[in-house]
């Protein structure tokens, strides 16, 4: 994942836990992160993940998860991103940024779009909420599955447009 975002974005650094396919395991458990009301499988999949991160030794002074849109929030109850975050601070002894960005405009769900349209409706749904909290930081960046890296893509170049020192993004599943 990292080859693939590095030549897009600056990254330090690029985490994976599962690789998405159909059918598959990773798939399977996303669903029941996201459609099915089971945050605790996001908080255990955030623990598995940050186990899996401490070999590298990289410190963060935070974790950003990516938010969700206020509307959706209230449907879902939770944001998935964030109870992924929970279980890597709780392994990595980082603490969670949970507001420091906002997602402004609420569209179809992404996996409802093609690549061409994840990338054009990302590029002003996020913005920043207070840029001194992250100016010279180092950012742990955590969503649950990238695909095309649209909304990953998007909100790091707004995260190092607003002082971000380093920048690094972790995810529970990519399909790349």
């Amino acid at each position: 994942m990292y080859e693939y975002l590095c030549g897009v974005i600056e990254i330090e650094a690029a985490y994976a836990y599962m690789r998405y396919q159909k059918n598959g395991m990773a798939q399977t458990l996303l669903r029941q992160l996201k459609y099915q009301g089971s945050s605790q499988t996001g908080f255990v999949l955030g623990k598995w993940l940050g186990h899996a991160m401490v070999s590298d030794k990289l410190q963060f002074d935070c974790i950003v998860p990516v938010p969700l849109h206020l509307s959706r929030m209230r449907k879902r109850g939770y944001n998935q991103s964030l109870e992924i975050a929970k279980g890597m601070s709780k392994v990595l002894g980082t603490p969670i940024m949970q507001h420091a960005i906002v997602r402004v405009s609420m569209s179809t769900s992404q996996a409802k779009k093609s690549r061409l349209d994840r990338f054009k409706s990302n590029q002003s749904e996020y913005q920043v909420v207070n840029q001194s909290i992250l100016e010279k930081k180092r950012v742990l960046l955590v969503d649950d599955v990238i695909t095309t890296g649209a909304t990953i893509t998007s909100i790091s170049k707004l995260l190092l447009d607003h002082g971000v020192k380093a920048l690094s993004v972790a995810c529970l599943a990519t399909g790349k």
